[in-house]
């Protein structure tokens, strides 16, 4: 009887602690971290092993499907029995202040007892096959559409498809596909640059874009680079163990830079070197860097970075509203370190980042009194940590463009066209050479317009 005892407790303790090793380390483990939140409280309570994963495999069931191991899958729209047009929010104006990326990745067209046709989309995009980067994704595929809720689409390459295609996506540039566009055809324009490097289209050209495809929120299709999502929108901090995300790093500020030429548009290079004045700052890549990381080995560097720094230089080539890339989502974010960036103004990454997760060069008046704040955080884990209080609680998607591409086609979408596509692309207020600060105080007196 007491071997029974004692072989029991054993097995107990045994299952204690592989569930508290699991709680600790779960923030490292991808996109499961919502599940940890739920896991201590049910620890630390009398709950059985059988209601903790009757739990876990709720929240796994209840996340929508472009989440990773997300299982809830969209439904066809309802239709308002008013105004006879279905309920979903997807273009700007319907939501002028949203991005409406989570909705169009929800819309599937209300069901009228028919087969939705198949579209076809020929994409301009001289020097590529299709668009590569958009297959980077947990649910990808190497044929676009495949995985997507609305999946009645193909894509083609192919100039003698062009006439017949439902629409056209230019890639960067326009580039003219020879004939004269039929009346239900959509031109639609794809940019990922900021408007100061992207063509200028000339005056014959400005009116031939019916629907945007940018980083832009309004834009019609919003092409973020990335987005946050909450797992929960009540629950955005973790409550579990305390982490140190200070410990074993012993370097401070890092910087991956590739792009010499385009750092003219903000000074980028030259605030760096300030910094760098009072605060290490390493250098990987070009522009006189001291180190060398090539992106041949990426695995490597951002392991690197993730171990050894506290914080990356999230710097952008350009000083425009909204844009924000992979320098801030991927290189930082995800990689355990305080991303400090430049390039967009504060608010406009306050909108597409996690709470208390980065650090603006613009809450300083100099690169000195920066280096001192950094100085500061170096020196205090519980403050440095307090920027990570976001981790484990959701995820970054990249937006299944492609998917939304296709189930916005297959919408009642507006019958629009730019009169004139520089009034949304480079308008002005648009890009400032100088600083959000210095722009909001003297007005246009350093404003570029693209």
């Amino acid at each position: 009887m007491l071997f029974r005892c004692l072989r029991c407790l054993l097995f107990i303790i045994c299952c204690s602690c592989l569930i508290f090793i699991f709680t600790v380390h779960i923030d490292r483990l991808p996109n499961t971290a919502t599940v940890s939140n739920h896991l201590y409280p049910i620890i630390h309570s009398s709950n059985t092993t059988s209601e903790l994963l009757k739990k876990v495999q709720k929240n796994v069931e209840e996340r929508p499907w472009y989440l990773t191991n997300g299982a809830r899958w969209p439904v066809a729209a309802k239709i308002d029995s008013k105004t006879g047009r279905r309920d979903a929010k997807l273009w700007p104006n319907e939501d002028k202040e949203g991005d409406r990326i989570l909705d169009q990745l929800m819309f599937i067209p209300p069901n009228n007892g028919k087969p939705l046709p198949m579209k076809t989309i020929y994409i301009v995009a001289p020097g590529m096959s299709l668009i590569e980067w958009e297959f980077h994704h947990p649910k990808g595929s190497r044929e676009p559409f495949v995985t997507c809720p609305v999946n009645r689409c193909k894509a083609t390459t192919n100039s003698a498809d062009s006439l017949d295609a439902d629409a056209i996506l230019f890639v960067n540039n326009f580039h003219d596909p020879g004939h004269h566009k039929p009346a239900k055809q959509v031109w639609i324009m794809y940019r990922m640059e900021s408007p100061l490097n992207s063509e200028h289209l000339t005056d014959v050209h400005q009116d031939v874009y019916n629907l945007t495809a940018t980083y832009m929120r309004n834009s019609d299709i919003v092409r973020a680079y990335f987005k946050w999502v909450y797992y929960d929108e009540q629950q955005t901090e973790w409550q579990g163990p305390p982490r140190n995300f200070a410990a074993g790093k012993t370097r401070k500020v890092a910087w991956f830079v590739t792009n010499c030429i385009y750092s003219v548009n903000n000074n980028r290079l030259q605030y760096a070197r300030l910094l760098a004045k009072h605060i290490q700052v390493d250098m990987y890549g070009a522009c006189g860097a001291q180190y060398q990381c090539p992106r041949s080995n990426e695995a490597a560097c951002f392991r690197l970075l993730e171990t050894k720094y506290k914080f990356y230089l999230a710097f952008e080539n350009s000083n425009c509203r909204e844009y924000i890339t992979e320098k801030y989502f991927k290189n930082s974010l995800q990689h355990n370190v305080i991303p400090i960036v430049m390039g967009a103004p504060r608010e406009d990454y306050e909108l597409v980042s996690p709470k208390h997760s980065f650090i603006h060069v613009e809450d300083f008046d100099s690169p000195k009194d920066l280096a001192t704040y950094l100085h500061k955080l170096d020196q205090d884990d519980d403050l440095f940590n307090s920027y990570f209080k976001w981790r484990g609680m959701g995820e970054m998607i990249e937006g299944y463009f492609y998917c939304r591409l296709c189930a916005m086609l297959h919408d009642d979408y507006p019958n629009k066209y730019y009169e004139r596509i520089d009034d949304f692309w480079r308008k002005p207020g648009s890009c400032t050479k100088g600083t959000w600060r210095e722009y909001r105080i003297s007005g246009s007196a350093k404003e570029t317009v693209p």
